[in-house]
């Protein structure tokens, strides 16, 4: 275990922390659920996750009191600020830590907004790894490469097309847009979800990018 995995452990509440699983396979995935009453993309299956890898979502269901990063801030109707994300997995490989900030969604990928909420939860991480430096010593991912992804429905986004058929049934090729304001690069996996808002999809498909 690296020192920042025990350290943030150590930081943020249990219910924050995703639990990391093995399949038969040797693999390890880990669970990731929406509970809008809206969402068609309502489970998640993100396999090929490495141990090492620390996992965390901000975005803790059936809880009123994380409902918001902060109950200081007002609420965020009709802004991003407040807005939760569903995953971060920060990865340390090639000497390089990477944390992908991701979001499932079910209707059209509005990259603007979108980043903006990714943009709101790089904040609020910046905000811990400062409370680690602060009580740890602990600098390990001050120099880390951020990335930010979304995972939609593929039935809801035509224009992102089928570039090529995947290992998986109904998944798409992932893309890239730009957002016009921000300029930063929105990774977009598009997966196939079942009658029951079931999908699947590995981290190797996107976290090269």
């Amino acid at each position: 275990m690296s020192d920042f995995k025990r350290d943030i452990t150590r930081i943020l509440a249990a219910e924050a922390v995703i639990e990391i699983k093995p399949n038969a396979a040797g693999f390890h995935y880990i669970d990731l659920k929406e509970d809008g009453r809206a969402a068609t993309l309502k489970h998640l299956k993100l396999n090929h996750i490495k141990e090492s890898d620390t996992c965390i979502t901000f975005d803790v269901s059936g809880d009123q009191k994380f409902k918001t990063y902060s109950p200081y801030l007002k609420s965020s109707e009709g802004l991003t600020f407040n807005k939760r994300c569903d995953f971060v997995v920060a990865r340390y490989e090639g000497g390089i830590w990477r944390v992908y900030f991701g979001d499932l969604k079910s209707t059209r990928v509005e990259v603007s907004n979108i980043i903006k909420q990714l943009s709101s939860t790089k904040v609020f991480f910046d905000f811990i790894l400062e409370i680690i430096k602060n009580e740890f010593g602990n600098n390990e991912l001050i120099d880390y490469v951020p990335r930010f992804v979304c995972v939609h429905d593929n039935s809801k986004e035509p224009s992102a097309g089928v570039l090529r058929a995947t290992t998986i049934p109904g998944n798409s090729e992932p893309s890239t847009k730009i957002c016009n304001e921000t300029k930063k690069q929105l990774i977009i996996m598009p997966v196939g979800v079942t009658a029951t808002g079931k999908a699947k999809v590995s981290f190797n498909q996107f976290c090269s990018i």
